[in-house]
C-alpha cells in the first residue's frame, strides 16, 4: 500500500463573515500542537486556546499536556474529537486514530509559555524511538509591527506514511505562520523534551527553511520510523510591544517608534539606579520615554524577538519495492479537481467546505484517504469513487488558519 501526500490550507477571514500521560503502554503514532489568542475574559485574564492532535492506536486516547514555565495559569475546558482512522498499519497493529483534544487556558499575562507532554511508548520503531515527548514555545504576546497578538506557526502531516523502498519521494510539510514570519523545520535536539532519539533516520534529507522531507532510500521493515520534528517561528525584525517591554531598531529608541504607553517621564541608568525625581524600571539598560509617549534617540531599549517552538511527529512505513515508481502506475496520481498543493481555501462559518480529491492507478486498486485536520472534517466517497473531504467551521475557528492534509492509498496484491 503507498500513499501520495499533499497538503490544502484553509483559511478563515472575518471579511468573509461578517503532568504526565494518560497513556503509557505501546501505543503512540504521533502528535502535534498549536495555539490561539481567543481575546480577553471578563476578569482580564488572557484567553488561549491549545490545539493539540493526538495518534494512538486507539480513539479513546489523548496527549495531557502541562504548562511548566512561564505564569501558567489553568486549563478551563476540554473536549476530544475523532479526527480520522485507519487499519492501514503496519505488521502486528491493527490500527490507528488520530484525534484533536481542544483545550481553553486561561492566563494572567501573554509573556511566553513553555508546554510539554512526555511519556512511553511509541509502537515498534526501527529507529530506536521507545518515549515520546512534546515540548512547545507558546508567544502570542503583542507584536511591534501589527499591534496585534502574536498567531501560531501552524503544520501538520498525515499520522502516517508509508512508501516503497525503491522511489524516492519528496514530502512537503504544511508549514506556513499567519503573520508572514519565517518557519523553519529541524529536527529534535533536545533529548528528554523534543525526542528521544534525536537523529534523522538514515535515508532522510531534511530541507530545514523549506520544510520538506526527501525520502532517498533504505531496506524495508515491518516497523516504523518514529520522526520526532520541530517548527520553529523566527521574527527577528519584530519584537514585543506593550506596557512593559519596548520596540527597536537597531537596538535604539528612535523617535519614530512608541515606547510604552506609560504618560510619565521614565529614566534608569547604566546602574539601575533612578535619577533624581523621575520613576524608574529594573530594567539593566537605559531608557528614556518622554512626556509624548515617543523614546528619545541614543538610548538602549529591549531588543527581544518573539520565537514559537512547537512539535510534529509521525510513523514513517518503508514497504517492499515496487516494479515501477511513476505516479499512475503503482503509485496513485492526483489528478483534477483535486486542489493544487499549498493552495489556500475561505471559509465562513456554518457554511460547509468541500474539498474534492481524485486519484488514479493503473496497476493498483484506489483503496482509501486518510487526512488530518481540524475538528468537525469528515472524508466520504461519492457514487464515482472519488473522495470528499467535508469540514464546517463553527464560531470558535472564526479568524483562524487551518492546515489541512491528505493522502490517497492505492493497494496491489
Amino acid at each position: 500500500m503507498w500513499s501520495t501526500m499533499m497538503a490544502s490550507r484553509v483559511l478563515l477571514l472575518l471579511q468573509l463573515l461578517l503532568l504526565t500521560s494518560l497513556v503509557s503502554a505501546s501505543h503512540h503514532w504521533g502528535g502535534a500542537m498549536n495555539f490561539a489568542y481567543k481575546g480577553r475574559n471578563p476578569d482580564g485574564t488572557y484567553k488561549l486556546s491549545l490545539r493539540i492532535r493526538s495518534t494512538y492506536d486507539a480513539c479513546y486516547y489523548y496527549h495531557y499536556w502541562y504548562c511548566y514555565d512561564g505564569n501558567c495559569g489553568s486549563a478551563k475546558t476540554r473536549t476530544t474529537n475523532q479526527i480520522d482512522t485507519s487499519t492501514n498499519a503496519p505488521m502486528y497493529e491493527s490500527q490507528w486514530c488520530e484525534t484533536e483534544t481542544i483545550e481553553t487556558w486561561n492566563l494572567p499575562t501573554d509573556k511566553p509559555l513553555k508546554f510539554r507532554s512526555a511519556s512511553c511508548c511509541w509502537i515498534s520503531t526501527r529507529n530506536s524511538v521507545s518515549n515520546w515527548n512534546f515540548d512547545s514555545l507558546v508567544d502570542f504576546g503583542a507584536r511591534s509591527d501589527t499591534r496585534q497578538p502574536n498567531k501560531s506557526p501552524q503544520t501538520a502531516i498525515v499520522p502516517f506514511l508509508r512508501v516503497p523502498q525503491n522511489c524516492p519521494r519528496t514530502y512537503k510539510l504544511a508549514a506556513f505562520d499567519p503573520d508572514g514570519d519565517r518557519v523553519r523545520c529541524r529536527y529534535g535536539n533536545l533529548q528528554g523534551y523534543e525526542c528521544d532519539n534525536c537523529h534523522l533516520p538514515s535515508g532522510f534529507q531534511l530541507d530545514q527553511d523549506s520544510c520538506t522531507l526527501h525520502y532517498q532510500q533504505t531496506n524495508y521493515d515491518y516497523r516504523v520510523f518514529g520522526f520526532e520534528m520541530v517548527e520553529q517561528e523566527t521574527s527577528p525584525n519584530n519584537n514585543y510591544f506593550d506596557n512593559a517591554l519596548m520596540e527597536v531598531v537597531d537596538n535604539h529608541c528612535t523617535s519614530d517608534y512608541y515606547c510604552t504607553n506609560q504618560s510619565m517621564v521614565v529614566v534608569v541608568n547604566d546602574n539601575n539606579h533612578c535619577t533624581q525625581n523621575y520613576y524608574c524600571t529594573n530594567q539593566s539598560m537605559v531608557v528614556v520615554v518622554n512626556d509624548n509617549n515617543h523614546c528619545t534617540q541614543n538610548y538602549y531599549c529591549t531588543n527581544q524577538s518573539m520565537v514559537v517552538v512547537q512539535p510534529l511527529q509521525f510513523s514513517f512505513l518503508v514497504d517492499p519495492p515496487v516494479s515501477s515508481c511513476q505516479e499512475g502506475l503503482f503509485l496513485p496520481q492526483l489528478v483534477a479537481p483535486t486542489p493544487a498543493d499549498g493552495s489556500r481555501i475561505m471559509a465562513e462559518v456554518n457554511k460547509e467546505v468541500a474539498i474534492r480529491v481524485k486519484a488514479q492507478a493503473m496497476y493498483s486498486t484506489i483503496q482509501d484517504i486518510i487526512f488530518s485536520g481540524p475538528s468537525n472534517v469528515t472524508k466520504h466517497r461519492d457514487i464515482n469513487n472519488d473522495f470528499v473531504i467535508r469540514w464546517t467551521p463553527v464560531e470558535d475557528d472564526l479568524g483562524d488558519q487551518y492546515p489541512i492534509c491528505f493522502a490517497v492509498e492505492s493497494v496491489s496484491g
